[in-house]
């Protein structure tokens, strides 16, 4: 909502950002997270939900973005350029897979009582494996009779 062309959007989310602050600001327990209800039949996307029923909480991506600079870009006409702020990360690569695969087993083993050292002495056991580069580096050892 914070680069749409439209104005009066734009405040609207930056608003609802100002207001998730204060809200953050003094809770006092984790947050949990329950889905709004959907309204499909409306003009604007920003009407989809009913912002006096649903929980608000800040945005993390805009943490580092200060009220006083909300503050300014309500007043201002322009869209605010978040893109120099915002941080690079890899969302999609092989590398976050296997971390997602690593984290599911973490999970199913040290949930059940007494599996936390079975799971230590897999990381332990993967750390000695070699490690290749690439598919092309790795050779397959010769059969022996």
């Amino acid at each position: 909502m914070t680069q749409d062309d439209k104005k009066h959007i734009r405040e609207l989310g930056l608003r609802k950002i100002l207001q998730a602050r204060q809200i953050d600001a003094r809770r006092k327990t984790v947050r949990t997270f329950t889905p709004p209800k959907m309204n499909f039949n409306v003009q604007e996307y920003s009407e989809m939900i009913n912002w006096m029923d649903c929980e608000l909480s800040s945005p993390p991506l805009l943490a580092e973005i200060s009220d006083d600079v909300n503050r300014s870009h309500i007043d201002s006409d322009t869209i605010p350029d978040w893109s120099i702020t915002f941080k690079q990360f890899p969302v999609h690569m092989q590398a976050v897979e296997c971390w997602v695969k690593l984290v599911t087993e973490a999970l199913g083993k040290v949930c059940r009582a007494g599996s936390r050292d079975g799971f230590i002495s897999t990381l332990l056991s993967r750390s000695s494996m070699p490690y290749f580069i690439s598919k092309s580096v790795f050779k397959v050892p010769l059969a022996t009779k």
